[in-house]
């Protein structure tokens, strides 16, 4: 559980570092399945629950993972085996162990991955229907998932929408072993950019051949190589949010400013001030920028896939809008009814509702009541923790546990702005 407390709250100037991406860590990790040679990969948030989920699952493949700072060391130690299937880890990046062990083994059973329980489900259909379509047979029945790799089957895939995870899959699938394989409407996340960055480095032949299409020459084998983990952008946003409500000068850093282009658009286009200067490595730094005087405005926005505004920022851009001068609206046309942190802010009274896909914010009130709210997914808890920013008096914050599977260190990081937050075991 977090307690904030904002009643005699004393934010400060400060800088927010930004650790390395989850989303981009998990499939990188998982890659490594592939790899008989060892890897090293920099610039991990080890101390995510995710990530560390992600490297007790290696482990059962017969992988050594040690740890040093931010650094993952992975080895072989044996030749890869399926574990039985008496595992359970709570990050839905399990799911990619098909696309990284199928070729090789044949014959592949895991559970049901974990993760976000986001809107009305997140079915897993298009990475069943693209297996299938390369040769593979996917049954899921009592909470497993089997999979078994009947012929070895080449071609062209469309999926229906461009999934992160499916694309992941699909690659991961066909990146070794042979023949050529070629992906359309894909998703083209700079997380997934990252991993085939790294899979080429070990001697894979990916491409992106057109705006929404990857192909893939399977290579016999990959040698072993490393990686840096790119800075999260979901974070970065989160944190210029954060800086935007607490009217100082926040310094966000490292970012990749292209890859939140949309974005800083939203950003313009509410009013809220900050400033981007250039680092080195094609690293950027932001400053927040906004004073007690600022006025935002509403704003109208729509998710969809990158390049879009992420569906993982939807709600804590709902927070900032409450702030807004107006009335905003956010549509989420990639997960329909996300909405768990709608009732939460509720509770401290803001003014929102959310009908199907759209959420309205009415940003006519300027401070809330603090509540006990509960995470019930990483980015609706990092909602709550913004709107207790917002709110008069003690804000508990239950299943915090949620937040950490995706923020690192979020308490001693918030704390070096003035943010009093603590994590305690239980409620008090």
């Amino acid at each position: 559980m977090y307690i904030i407390d904002s009643t005699k709250q004393d934010f400060s100037n400060g800088t927010l570092l930004v650790s390395g991406a989850k989303n981009a860590a998990l499939p990188i990790l998982v890659s490594s399945l592939l790899i008989d040679h060892p890897c090293t990969f920099k610039n991990v948030p080890i101390y995510q629950l995710d990530v560390l989920a992600m490297c007790r699952l290696l482990t059962r493949f017969n992988k050594r993972v040690s740890f040093t700072s931010s650094t993952v060391d992975v080895q072989q130690t044996a030749s890869l085996s399926c574990p039985t299937p008496d595992w359970v880890e709570d990050t839905r990046y399990s799911l990619l162990i098909i696309g990284s062990t199928l070729r090789k083994l044949r014959n592949v059973r895991i559970p049901q991955p974990g993760g976000c329980r986001i809107s009305s489900g997140r079915p897993i259909d298009i990475h069943i229907k693209g297996f299938e379509a390369f040769g593979a047979r996917i049954q899921q029945e009592n909470g497993y998932i089997n999979a078994t790799l009947l012929e070895d089957r080449d071609g062209e895939f469309e999926l229906s929408f461009p999934s992160v995870g499916a694309t992941e899959n699909l690659i991961l699938f066909a990146t070794t072993g042979s023949g050529h394989f070629i992906l359309h409407n894909a998703a083209v996340e700079p997380e997934i950019e990252s991993m085939v960055e790294f899979l080429n480095s070990c001697g894979a032949q990916i491409r992106q051949t057109g705006q929404r299409k990857w192909s893939i020459d399977a290579v016999k084998s990959l040698q072993g190589s490393s990686a840096t983990i790119i800075p999260d952008r979901i974070e970065a946003i989160s944190f210029m949010i954060l800086g935007a409500l607490l009217r100082r000068n926040i310094e966000v850093t490292p970012i990749i400013t292209h890859h939140m282009d949309v974005f800083f658009e939203i950003l313009s286009s509410m009013k809220v001030a900050f400033d981007i200067e250039d680092l080195h490595s094609g690293l950027s730094r932001v400053i927040m920028q906004s004073s007690d005087g600022d006025v935002f405005l509403p704003v109208n926005v729509a998710t969809s896939p990158y390049p879009g505004f992420p569906t993982d920022a939807q709600p804590m851009l709902s927070v900032l809008c409450l702030q807004a001068n107006g009335i905003s609206t956010i549509e989420d046309t990639v997960f329909i009814g996300r909405a768990d942190h709608v009732s939460q802010l509720q509770k401290l009274g803001a003014d929102i509702s959310v009908d199907g896909n759209v959420i309205k914010v009415n940003g006519c009130r300027r401070v809330f009541t603090a509540e006990t709210l509960r995470a019930n997914d990483i980015r609706s808890g990092i909602a709550c923790v913004l709107g207790a920013l917002i709110s008069e008096g003690r804000t508990l914050i239950e299943n915090s546990q949620q937040i950490e599977r995706g923020y690192e260190e979020l308490g001693p990081k918030l704390r070096q702005v003035g943010i009093r937050i603590e994590r305690v075991s239980s409620r008090i």
